[in-house]
């Protein structure tokens, strides 16, 4: 899942329905992830619940999320 805050007077949480189910990733904490342009890119992470660490890299597209 994709989440986006607004930092508007009262900080709200927005789940990002996706475009296209492709667009998913595995669920993960820990991550390193930067913006370019409208892209994210994000590298690694863990899944405490299935006890995995990740190596993966991912280019998300923001055109990919309805916004």
């Amino acid at each position: 899942d994709i989440w986006a805050v607004s930092m508007k007077k009262v900080p709200v949480w927005k789940q990002l329905p996706l475009k296209e189910e492709k667009a998913k990733l595995p669920a993960r904490i820990g991550m390193a992830y930067t913006k370019v342009d409208s892209q994210i890119f994000i590298h690694g992470g863990q899944n405490f619940n299935e006890n995995k660490h990740f190596d993966e890299f991912f280019k998300l597209n923001l055109g990919n999320f309805l916004l």
